[in-house]
């Protein structure tokens, strides 16, 4: 059975994946000669801008610098996530089909618009992310065109192929198309990677208000006196174990994104620290743009984990609003043993922190400060 809403959503992904020819839900994918060209590009790019940083560091402003190794840390984690894509392939289709599945587990009119409604929102915001990252490749594909730079050889980036000088022509070419390729492979690495984490919290949230209709139609079952006893336990007994299903999803989800979050913190923090020594000495700078990007970065993983956490944490008000003294004492025996195993806190974990507001607070808190005292150092210079 297809889920057209959800393959929308799919399709996005793997669209993203294709332009590095690592389309790994294609059922019959293989290795093709654009898929080795594409990731030897954007593999060769850090090995390129790190010669490139040690050759030239004494001579480079610290804006160069801070922007160097700002674009070296995002594109080493393009390339983990594209390599997280590639060797785990089995994993990634099996989360992506576990999401696909958990529509279908339901019989219910109202969870079946839930989890339209849902998905619409998810595709407008994959839609959403997609013009955010493909305008700022184009913005940094122009920026030559607008800015030039003879220092950067009216280069996009700084980074250039070693032993091929970009003042001829021919030259210049070979460079602009190396980092073209770059770009694009990396910003549809980084979307696809942001994609389908955000579509497997979004399905968390929404199998957990799944759960909630289904405790409201509980709550009219319970107060309909037509309505069995045993109607009654077989529907809590279908909660109970849609329940622990969800749970499960979660800690799948946690299992199969821990590690891609750990790289998201590290790679934005670096960004962010980076930056903030430049906008120290001046907020108009190329510096402010990359330490926005980061900033979006954290924060929009942090919501949408945070999403996840008000979802989980009104579970047990739901549960606890049900009329469950009208119902007989095995049954609320069960109703006990749902209320507490959903009263723990459903926390997804970058492995050291947790994904949520306050770490996005607590890094902004832990930013601001830095920035204070770079300020106050550049003032009494």
């Amino acid at each position: 059975m297809e889920d057209e809403k959800f393959c929308l959503i799919l399709k996005f992904v793997r669209r993203a994946l294709s332009v590095s020819g690592s389309d790994i839900f294609e059922e019959r994918w293989r290795p093709s000669a654009w898929t080795l060209f594409a990731l030897s590009v954007t593999y060769a790019y850090p090995c390129f801008s790190l010669r490139f940083l040690i050759n030239n560091y004494d001579h480079m402003s610290y804006e160069q610098l801070a922007e160097c190794i700002a674009l070296l840390i995002t594109c080493l984690d393009a390339i983990f996530g594209i390599m997280e894509f590639l060797v785990n392939r089995n994993e990634w289709n099996n989360v992506m089909g576990e999401i696909h599945n958990r529509r279908f587990q339901y019989k219910s009119k109202r969870i079946s618009e839930l989890f339209n409604l849902y998905y619409d929102r998810n595709y407008q915001f994959c839609k959403a992310l997609y013009s955010v990252y493909i305008s700022s490749a184009l913005s940094l594909l122009l920026n030559p065109v607008v800015f030039p730079d003879p220092l950067r050889y009216n280069l996009p980036l700084p980074c250039v192929i070693p032993y091929i000088n970009p003042s001829e022509p021919y030259f210049y070419a070979l460079n602009y198309i190396h980092q073209t390729v770059m770009i694009f492979v990396v910003q549809h690495g980084l979307i696809a990677q942001f994609g389908s984490l955000v579509t497997g919290i979004m399905s968390a949230c929404c199998q957990i208000r799944a759960l909630k209709i289904k405790l409201d139609e509980l709550n009219e079952q319970i107060a309909d006196p037509t309505v069995k006893p045993d109607a009654i336990r077989e529907a809590l007994g279908e909660i109970i174990y849609h329940h622990n299903c969800t749970k499960e999803f979660i800690l799948l989800i946690q299992h199969k994104y821990g590690v891609v979050y750990l790289s998201m913190y590290m790679v934005c923090g670096g960004i962010v620290a980076m930056c903030l020594n430049v906008i120290a000495e001046s907020i108009f700078s190329a510096a402010t743009l990359l330490f926005m990007a980061g900033v979006f970065s954290i924060f929009v993983h942090c919501f949408f984990g945070n999403l996840l956490l008000i979802e989980n944490d009104n579970l047990p008000d739901k549960i606890y609003a049900l009329d469950w003294h009208k119902l007989d004492v095995s049954v609320q025996k069960s109703l006990k043993m749902l209320l507490e195993n959903s009263q723990p806190d459903v926390l997804l974990h970058g492995i050291l922190m947790p994904l949520n507001m306050s770490t996005f607070v607590s890094i902004m808190k832990a930013a601001f400060s830095y920035y204070s005292i770079l300020s106050k150092k550049q003032d009494s210079k």
